[in-house]
C-alpha cells in the first residue's frame, strides 16, 4: 500500500503541483511536497471527499484559474495554476487500485 501511495504521490506532484487551491486542495492538503501528497492520497483512500479533490485538480479557466497564476520556485517563471485533464483517470485508478489493496490488507484470509 505504501508503494502505491508513493508512486501516485510522485505522479500527482508532477501533474498537480501548481493547481489553484480550492475546497479540496488547500494549503495543508496539496501536491506541493511528497509528504502532503501522500497524506492527501491516504485521505482519498478513506473516501473522505476524494471527488471534491478530483474536481479541484481538474479546475479549468471557467472556474477562475489563470495561465500565469503560479510562480515556479527558484526560477521565477510564471506557470499555469489550472488543473489537468488527467485528474479523473488519476484519481479513479488510484481509488480502484488502492481500495483493492486496502481491502486485501483488512480481509487477509
Amino acid at each position: 500500500l505504501a508503494l502505491v501511495v508513493f508512486m501516485y504521490a510522485v505522479v500527482g506532484m508532477q501533474l498537480f503541483t501548481f493547481v489553484m487551491h480550492g475546497d479540496g486542495i488547500t494549503d495543508q492538503r496539496n501536491f506541493e511536497t511528497i509528504s502532503s501528497a501522500a497524506l492527501l492520497l491516504f485521505q482519498c483512500l478513506t473516501g473522505d471527499e476524494w471527488s471534491l479533490i478530483m474536481s479541484d485538480a481538474s479546475v479549468t479557466y471557467e472556474r477562475g484559474c489563470s495561465p500565469t497564476g503560479a510562480t515556479v520556485p527558484y526560477s521565477g517563471e510564471k506557470t499555469s495554476d489550472c488543473g489537468s485533464a488527467y485528474a479523473t483517470p488519476f484519481f479513479v485508478s488510484f481509488m480502484v487500485v488502492g481500495s483493492f489493496i486496502l481491502l486485501n490488507l483488512i480481509v487477509a484470509v
